[in-house]
């Protein structure tokens, strides 16, 4: 990196290591007021701000032609997920829209039905949180879609805040953020576990797959997908097979990167010789 306004720091660890003394930094009001301590990753909430649009921008366009054709069809948007800044993003875009489904029987008839399912790779606390209630960091399993591999997921206190959603929200969260702090997990109740369940849905899709779907995908649209990327692709596929009427749904996976950071995932995927994949153009 040449310039002189940017420092370039290598850490040792990985990027749960690198989230210690971050959070650290900006525990430190005094030290973050005098330096003037800024993120840009979903630690800041702007970001957050910022990807809500993109829901809210979809959704508008999906009402408009709804109303159109007078035909009304579910919409499914899919997150690869990491450390659940986007997904934070989608389920505020949601509670704004009035399609949050945190209650049985919550839903407004008049607006569509938009769900989110979140897709990790082996990295899935949250997948392990939903199905177990217990939120439990464990060491990273490095795979070939690196941005997902975080398994510390910061962004579990907002998204528990709009999950309990009553007077008690801070205090609870704050209580489940202290037992993490100190005894490196803790358990939702089982109210709260069936709330999150019913806001989000989540997929833990393996490296093979994923890595198949890389070739899929390149093979019938001669489009090039990220590793993560794929990861939407490949959890979408998998939960419209399942479902009763998945004729009737949408499915809109949220593209994460260009695929040409990842050429060793590329090589694995699609190997050399047989693919003209290295010269395709860059994808619009």
């Amino acid at each position: 990196m040449l310039a002189l306004s940017v420092t370039v720091i290598e850490v040792e660890g990985d990027s749960d290591d690198l989230d210690v003394p971050i959070k650290q930094c900006f525990d430190d009001i005094a030290f973050k007021k005098t330096v003037n301590l800024c993120s840009i990753n979903s630690v800041n909430i702007g970001r957050l701000l910022v990807q809500s649009v993109h829901f809210i921008y979809y959704y508008s366009r999906h009402l408009k032609a709804e109303r159109s054709t007078g035909s009304r069809q579910p919409l499914l948007f899919v997150i690869p997920t990491g450390a659940g800044g986007h997904l934070a993003g989608g389920l505020l875009a949601m509670k704004m829209l009035g399609t949050f489904h945190s209650e049985p029987g919550t839903h407004n008839s008049s607006n569509i039905d938009a769900r989110i399912l979140c897709a990790s790779n082996a990295n899935d606390i949250f997948c392990r949180l939903i199905q177990s209630g217990e939120f439990k960091p464990r060491r990273i399993v490095p795979t070939q879609a690196p941005a997902m591999d975080i398994d510390s997921f910061y962004n579990i206190e907002r998204i528990l805040y709009w999950i309990v959603a009553n007077e008690t929200a801070g205090n609870l969260v704050a209580q489940w953020m202290n037992s993490l702090d100190v005894l490196k997990r803790f358990v939702l109740p089982e109210e709260y576990r069936l709330k999150l369940e019913r806001a989000v849905q989540a997929r833990s899709i393996p490296e093979t797959d994923f890595l198949n779907t890389i070739r899929v995908v390149w093979e019938k649209h001669a489009y090039l997908v990220c590793p993560h990327s794929s990861i939407g692709v490949c959890a979408a596929t998998a939960h419209l097979e399942q479902l009763k009427d998945s004729k009737g749904t949408r499915a809109i996976v949220c593209a994460t990167a260009h695929a040409a950071k990842f050429t060793e995932a590329l090589m694995k995927s699609l190997g050399q010789s047989k693919y003209a994949w290295n010269s395709l153009p860059n994808p619009t």
